[in-house]
């Protein structure tokens, strides 16, 4: 750099070599103008020449609404202590967000001052991205239609979103904010939710809470409990989902939610019993939906489930299975003439025989009246299924006790299909088997035949 156009002599060159490998922009400025620039900074603000800034006043590299407040930057950033956020001008147009350190070189005439500006636009761009983030997040948040609040360590409400608001039958937030969220659990849950909140934290599954709301109604949700900060002085989120009229459909079980939830005036351990309830009811219905009432046994669409799977299963290990259709001889003749009853437990006592004759990886289905099947996967040849279907008929045969002292005496017919053999389809594999046993009811009844 020559004399002649930086106007600024360097007393040691050693100075010079060390700022002209600074990476961010460097300036030594006089009484306001600038005497020189590192080459890096040229390159970052676009300048092709030094001539383009030596002598250029200092103010004028300031951005308008920067520059505006203050006559004369240098002057206030030299008193600063620590860097100042501002913006300075490039040649291309564009702004450079930088992070900006003035000090005095020199207290005489010449005033003169070493600027250092560090290029802090990309950390800029996203501290702005994560602020237009984080309006976005709760814009999502407040548009959600469940409650949502935020709470410190002690519980004390910090945030609630507009539907939160609503959900409480609040006026406005300030109903909710820096109250505690036990206020608004019903209070059969305060004392639970108080000394478990740390392990509701740990645990992902919502649970069946009631809320009480501002007018004092009750709501009942699914509430889950999420923590947003760790340490000591920790915080957590709230969300409830409003099942109230969910429940109020299901009126059965909701009848038996309300019977439990009088009791749970006892707090904890009632509380933790309506829990395990509502669960075993949810089960159970889960339950009946899959098998036969009378029997216990599955039904159809379970049979035709674990059929599917013992197929694939099978296909995979290269074995064979089979489907064992079976329906009673003789059944109609004890319901007939022992009464409704008999027959209820004939059936009974048939399903507790079956399920001795098969493994316990097999599927005993009772799919009508008197009609049962065996799914028989993992076989290794097709005589497993001739053995089961032999044991049937022997088992059956035997009299069979109905009440009252009295026996009956009956007889299976059975068809069976075979996986591959005769087919790969759960529904074409029973209506097969089914066929099978139609040919053994006209030739007789009281055995077994195979799917041609």
């Amino acid at each position: 750099m020559s004399n002649k156009n930086t106007a600024l002599s360097f007393g040691d060159d050693d100075v010079k070599k060390i700022i002209d490998t600074i990476s961010d922009v460097v300036f030594i400025c006089e009484n306001g103008l600038i005497k020189y620039i590192n080459p890096h900074g040229m390159v970052i603000l676009g300048a092709e020449d030094e001539n383009d800034l030596i002598n250029t006043a200092f103010q004028s590299l300031i951005t308008d609404d920067y520059a505006s407040i203050v006559d004369d930057i240098l002057a206030m950033l030299v008193l600063e202590h620590k860097p100042t956020a501002m913006r300075i001008k490039c040649f291309d147009g564009t702004q450079l967000s930088v992070r900006m350190e003035v000090v005095a070189l020199s207290q005489d005439k010449s005033n003169r001052m070493l600027v250092v500006a560090q290029d802090i636009t990309q950390q800029v761009k996203l501290t702005e991205g994560m602020h237009r983030s984080e309006a976005r997040f709760r814009k999502l948040v407040d548009s959600s239609l469940n409650f949502i609040c935020v709470c410190d360590k002690d519980g004390t409400i910090t945030y609630v979103n507009e539907s939160g608001i609503k959900i409480m039958r609040a006026k406005s937030d300030a109903d909710i904010l820096g109250k505690s969220l036990h206020e608004f659990l019903q209070s059969d849950y305060r004392d639970f939710i108080l000394t478990g909140i740390h392990a509701l934290l740990d645990n992902d599954e919502p649970l069946p809470i009631r809320l009480s709301a501002i007018d004092g109604g009750i709501i009942d949700a699914d509430v889950s409990f999420t923590k947003l900060s760790g340490g000591k002085d920790f915080s957590y989120k709230v969300e409830a989902r409003d099942i109230t009229a969910r429940n109020n459909a299901v009126s059965a079980l909701r009848r038996s939610i309300e019977t439990l939830e009088q009791r749970v005036e006892e707090r904890t351990k009632e509380l933790q019993e309506e829990i395990s309830i509502r669960r075993q009811a949810e089960e159970k219905m889960r339950h009946m939906a899959s098998h036969d009432d009378l029997t216990k046994l599955p039904n159809r669409a379970l049979m035709l489930d674990r059929l599917d799977v013992a197929i694939r299963h099978s296909r995979r290990e290269e074995r064979l299975c089979g489907v064992a259709f079976i329906d009673l001889d003789g059944f109609k003749a004890v319901n007939d003439t022992m009464g409704h009853e008999a027959g209820d437990k004939l059936l009974c006592a048939v399903a507790e025989k079956l399920l001795k004759c098969v493994r316990e990886t097999d599927t005993v289905a009772r799919i009508g009246g008197d009609e049962f099947v065996l799914v028989l996967p993992d076989m290794h040849v097709r005589d497993n299924a001739e053995l089961v279907a032999k044991r049937v008929i022997e088992i059956l045969s035997q009299p069979i006790d109905v009440g009252n002292g009295k026996k009956a005496t009956i007889g299976a017919s059975i068809g069976i299909a075979i996986f591959p053999t005769n087919g790969d389809a759960p529904e074409a594999l029973l209506k097969l088997a089914d066929e099978a046993m139609y040919k053994v009811k006209g030739k007789g009844k009281n055995d077994f035949a195979f799917a041609d």
